[in-house]
């Protein structure tokens, strides 16, 4: 079974930043490209009508041929690239396709909105449900300008998986990793602690020549704000909490989507079904 990156895709500026960036990691690790464009038809009474259907295909099949046309002008070439056009739900499309076992990252671009709020539905959706590893921008991002990754953590029961993912990603930018443990009121430790939950986390997941960085503050969002200002930062990757079954949202479950409201810096994001 052949690993791949998906690239959800709407012909947005945002989007194409985001496909060109997993088009380079695919091809850098040898997986395979799945770029998948969601055509949402409003659900109307008269659309059940036979007549009807055949405007749906055309439709899909106009959206095809644009989609390769895009594609081969970006690419030169489809090789090594799944193309999968399907009606519906974005949101439930891409968040279906993230649960495939073979998908290892999802590329997502994502653009700043004014009103009702900054991040689209879409956006939110992937970032609070998607399963495994989720790369989110809105600027243009090549591996080349990612030499600096910040990994905010509270050194408790990551996955495995998710660390193997972001572990790639540092060994083919070459990028130097900072961990950064925010203290705040509910989960403080001493530097001594600290120090020793880092090691520990170090040797659990095999990273090797990582720096420590020590941020108190109110909460793992501002402190995490506070991080970036502070340094130069090319990419943060964090942990978000699975849902419980009460389905309440807290901090630690919007904080991804709280950065991206508040910095242009790329986050990888990741939640997995298993801990260590």
């Amino acid at each position: 079974m052949d690993s791949k990156v998906l690239v959800p895709y709407d012909f947005s500026l945002e989007a194409r930043h985001a496909l060109k960036l997993g088009r380079e990691v695919a091809a850098v690790l040898g997986y395979r490209l799945k770029v998948l464009h969601c055509l949402d038809f409003p659900q109307y009474p008269y659309l059940d009508f036979d007549s009807v259907r055949p405007l749906e295909k055309t439709l899909i099949d106009a959206a095809t041929k644009t989609l390769v046309d895009d594609l081969d002008r970006m690419f030169g070439s489809l090789q090594d690239l799944e193309i999968d056009i399907v009606s519906g739900s974005a949101s439930s499309n891409i968040l279906d396709a993230t649960f495939d076992h073979d998908v290892n990252y999802t590329f997502m671009g994502y653009k700043d909105r004014e009103i009702p709020e900054h991040l689209g539905s879409t956006t939110r959706d992937i970032l609070r449900f998607a399963n495994g590893s989720v790369m989110s921008l809105k600027k243009e991002v090549s591996l080349d300008s990612i030499n600096h990754i910040l990994l905010v953590t509270d050194f408790q029961n990551t996955s495995v998986r998710a660390m193997e993912n972001l572990k790639l990603i540092k060994k083919i930018t070459k990028a130097e990793m900072t961990l950064l443990y925010v203290n705040t009121r509910e989960n403080w430790l001493s530097t001594k602690e600290t120090k020793r939950a880092m090691k520990q986390f170090c040797e659990i997941h095999d990273i090797q020549q990582a720096k420590l960085e020590i941020i108190n503050d109110s909460n793992v969002v501002s402190g995490t704000l506070n991080g970036l200002l502070n340094n130069p930062y090319d990419l943060v990757a964090l942990k978000l909490n699975a849902l419980s079954d009460e389905k309440r949202f807290n901090d630690l479950h919007l904080m991804g989507e709280m950065l991206l409201e508040n910095t242009n810096t790329p986050i990888l994001t990741y939640v997995h079904n298993h801990s260590y």
